[in-house]
């Protein structure tokens, strides 16, 4: 989440600038005078060659380029420097440094605040030995119509993106793959939708992730366990990177799947881009609504995805699919985050030909759990829970917009399905120290402010954490013997 080296240097540059020209004496300085411009001026062009401009740096080329001035116009005015300043009257000589100080620290957080606070984000080097490979699929699912809107000729359209397993020296020379493929096209419709400027989000399509658009799928192994995904309620098929690379560089193959209308925002095969359909979102209280969304429209997505990898892999070269033939299909498990974590779940209980499942920190959503005990492996990520035995009030629940009756049935049903759905034996349930709900996902990275509100602990460490037990957990069950 930290800034890169240049735009660190940019901005501590600009900020020590600020305390040396409020500090008088040292303002005074020729040597400092001279140095500060020319230190300025090295590093903003330094930036200005080495990454492209986002709008959250501009404050500080800005602030830097007036401080530019300011020394040279300090240097000229000490040409005809006049010795009667020694009688200034001390309380105006007081009045103007504390302006001069509160003016420069304005004109610090001004510089620093955007950057630092809307990072450019990094994620952390994935674990594995393989490069990683990456690339984007729309598809259509002509046997299903699309519920959410109004026009009866709309099919199910669904976008994926695939992360897999590829060879250093075939990405050697490559340029990695933006972190949002599609967010050119996502930003406009989302500020429209919310009504804010576009150019808040443009720095998005700066950040990077550690995969390479369409590189050659590594040549070590004939076949790879495929790993199908599912984001949150809402999510994008991108909010859990950190998690795709880390199984990519694993050996691998991971397919997000964008829940079109339930996902942030998704772009469709018109060229046109959709946002949520908030309407369609039932509430949490209502299990049957949430039950029937999973069956009906989430997992039917996940099996469609399984079906057309299954008719690529099968087409070979001339599907024009880089993965043809590399999907070892016989060994698939699936993810996911929130309500994808319930579909993961749903998956493992319908679809045969999901192994073994992952569902972090989502309630168990879907027809499986609620009927019958799971006799496939789970692993059950959780956020750290508060304990608590109290019962909360009338007015505690108003503001939950929960009934008596809706709590009363939570408290039964949750612990029920979830004692289905850890039936079988290898299922386990594991605390991340330190997580929250969102920490399971790259969200918080979008400002540092974000976890500092939830106190949420390092979210590097917390993603380590999860990487260490979901890589294992499929390996027990993914990896042929």
């Amino acid at each position: 989440m930290s800034l890169s080296g240049i735009d660190l240097a940019v901005i501590i540059s600009v900020v020590i600038t600020q305390a040396l020209l409020s500090w008088r004496s040292l303002s005074h300085s020729r040597w400092i005078l001279t140095a500060v411009p020319v230190t300025l001026i090295v590093l903003i062009l330094l930036r200005l060659l080495l990454k492209p401009i986002v709008w959250t740096i501009l404050p500080a080329f800005i602030v830097g380029a007036a401080e530019v001035l300011y020394c040279l116009y300090l240097i000229r005015k000490q040409r005809k420097y006049s010795a009667g300043d020694s009688h200034n009257n001390r309380k105006s000589t007081f009045m103007r440094q504390l302006g001069a100080s509160a003016l420069a620290v304005l004109l610090a957080v001004i510089a620093a605040a955007p950057p630092i606070l809307l990072p450019v984000f990094t994620l952390e080097q994935p674990p594995g030995s393989y490069a990683i490979g990456t690339a984007m699929y729309h598809w259509s699912d002509e046997s299903r119509m699309e519920t959410v809107t109004d026009n009866p000729s709309d099919h199910r359209e669904l976008t994926v993106q695939v992360w897999y397993p590829a060879d250093l020296p075939s990405v050697t020379g490559l340029q990695r793959a933006p972190y949002l493929p599609e967010w050119d096209a996502m930003a406009p419709a989302l500020a429209k939708r919310y009504h804010f400027p576009a150019f808040l989000l443009s720095h998005l399509k700066q950040i990077q992730s550690h995969g390479y658009a369409d590189a050659p799928v590594s040549a070590s192994q004939s076949r790879y366990p495929v790993v199908l995904f599912s984001h949150g309620l809402p999510g994008l098929y991108a909010t859990n990177t950190f998690l795709f690379e880390a199984l990519a560089s694993s050996g691998y193959i991971v397919v997000s799947i964008n829940h079109t209308y339930y996902s942030i925002a998704s772009a469709l095969q018109d060229g046109s881009v959709v946002t949520m359909s908030s309407g369609s979102f039932p509430s949490p209280a209502d299990w049957d609504a949430n039950d029937s969304l999973i069956a009906d429209v989430w997992a039917k997505d996940a099996s469609f995805v399984l079906d057309r990898l299954t008719q690529l892999n099968a087409a070979g070269e001339q599907s024009n699919f880089p993965l043809a033939g590399h999907l070892d299909l016989n060994h698939i498990g699936m993810a996911g985050h929130s309500f994808g974590g319930a579909n993961a779940v749903e998956m493992l209980y319908t679809d045969n030909r999901i192994q073994a499942a992952v569902n972090m920190d989502g309630t168990i959503f879907g027809t499986g759990a609620r009927s019958a005990p799971l006799r496939k492996p789970l692993l059950l990520l959780q956020s750290k829970r508060a304990a608590t035995d109290e019962v909360p009030s009338d007015s505690e629940l108003s503001a939950a917009r929960l009934t008596r009756a809706q709590y009363d049935k939570l408290t039964i049903e949750i612990p029920r399905r979830e004692t289905n759905a850890m039936s079988a034996p290898g299922s386990r349930t594991v605390v991340i120290p330190g997580a929250d709900h969102l920490a399971f996902t790259d969200l918080y990275r979008l400002s540092p402010v974000l976890p500092l509100m939830n106190h949420t602990g390092d979210l590097d460490e917390i993603h380590h954490r999860i990487a260490d037990e979901v890589i294992p957990f499929f390996n027990m069950y993914l990896r042929p013997s």
